[in-house]
């Protein structure tokens, strides 16, 4: 299997859950092997339960539990075997033993475990792949992703694109704070904004917001920064959720079109397909900006937003850039773009512009027709 099956299969972990949430326990379980691979101390694909560990899991449990959540690391290093990708070897002699145990769904205690299971271990492929530091780091994040709090996914999602500390603190307190005592007031709904699950939710409490007298005097006092937040928080909602997406398919499932045309613009509005294809072909298969050349990272963008374009040019190669992730998410929010020679933009909303990697030596080289839709991307979603 690739990296982008168990990707998958890290999604979909089967977590046990309370309360709407994902118990962190198998998460906190892989995260801790893959620490301790990285730390050279796992060297052969065998996971024995031992005191190290037991201690790295503990670790990592301790970041994310949260209410009654039990340090207890016997509990997945025994049902992450539910997995397609986590194996159990028995002791000697008891292999029939830990089949009966695996029917009936009981783990025992630690000592148990240990007594019974000589070690796990994972697929051969996955265990190759977590040798590598950029297929760990993917792994990994997969992980944290499900076991974060949503303030805490928000603040690692502002660092990704470039806030400061400071500005984190400020727009976090603010949502859990001010915005939400606010947000009760104006619709009586008693609800922590960092529960909103999707912007469509988010919209309609700002727009309730927008009638409250005090949170808009706040809002004029402090330059904007109440709805300067409430507009990040709802561009990481649009992110996460891909409500944006849904959305731009849903039209195009309603619209009266052939099959075939139907396929080819779903597919390109997923960054899949023949649009795909073309960008990467027009770019010799390599980031437009930083010549990387490993197609698993590259992201096929529209320049002229998908909203604002023509089916033409909805599928027009010219109309894409290949980039890695993170000058992706840059140039989706108009937080970079190039002038007409291709020199790079930076915005001043960018604070901490070393952090996606940009730095004012980066060149765009393109044709004619990429700096046609340039000046458009230029010209109505860069800030300045």
């Amino acid at each position: 299997m690739d990296i982008q099956t168990y990707r998958t299969e890290f999604e979909n972990l089967r977590p046990s859950r309370i309360g709407g949430r994902s118990r962190p326990h198998k998460g906190s379980m892989l995260l801790a092997v893959i620490d301790l691979i990285e730390r050279g101390a796992i060297t052969q694909n065998k996971i024995f339960f031992d005191s190290q560990l037991c201690e790295a899991f503990s670790e990592r449990f301790q970041v994310y539990r949260r209410g009654n959540d039990k340090d207890d690391p016997a509990q997945p290093y025994f049902y992450l075997n539910s997995s397609n990708f986590w194996h159990l070897a028995a002791q000697p002699g008891r292999e029939s033993e830990l089949q009966e145990r695996r029917s009936a769904s009981s783990h025992g205690s630690a000592k148990q475990v240990k007594a019974l299971i000589d070690f796990a271990y994972l697929d051969d492929e996955l265990f190759l792949l977590l040798q590598n530091d950029i297929y760990r780091a993917m792994l990994a994040d997969v992980l944290e992703a499900d076991l974060l709090s949503s303030e805490e996914a928000f603040k690692r999602w502002c660092r990704g694109i470039g806030k400061s500390e400071k500005t984190i603190a400020n727009y976090s307190s603010a949502l859990k704070g001010s915005l939400t005592r606010w947000a009760f007031e104006a619709s009586n709904i008693s609800l922590d904004i960092f529960e909103i699950q999707d912007s469509f939710q988010l919209e309609k409490l700002i727009a309730a917001l927008n009638t409250h007298a005090i949170y808009l005097e706040r809002d004029r006092v402090g330059k904007g920064m109440y709805s300067a937040a409430l507009k990040l928080f709802s561009r990481f909602l649009d992110e996460q959720t891909a409500t944006i997406i849904a959305r731009d398919l849903t039209e195009i499932e309603d619209r009266q079109l052939e099959g075939t045309e139907r396929e080819v613009l779903v597919s390109a509005r997923r960054g899949q397909g023949l649009f795909r294809r073309r960008v990467l072909n027009e770019w010799n298969n390599r980031c437009a900006i930083t010549g990387y050349s490993d197609e698993r990272f590259l992201l096929a963008s529209h320049i002229k937003p998908w909203r604002q374009s023509t089916d033409i040019e909805r599928l027009d190669r010219f109309n894409g850039l290949p980039l890695i992730p993170n000058l992706d998410k840059g140039f989706d929010m108009g937080l970079i773009s190039f002038d007409s020679h291709g020199h790079i933009l930076i915005s001043n909303e960018l604070e901490v512009p070393e952090v996606l990697g940009v730095t004012p030596a980066l060149v765009l080289r393109g044709r004619s027709k990429h700096f046609e839709y340039l000046e458009y991307h230029r010209n109505e979603l860069f800030h300045t």
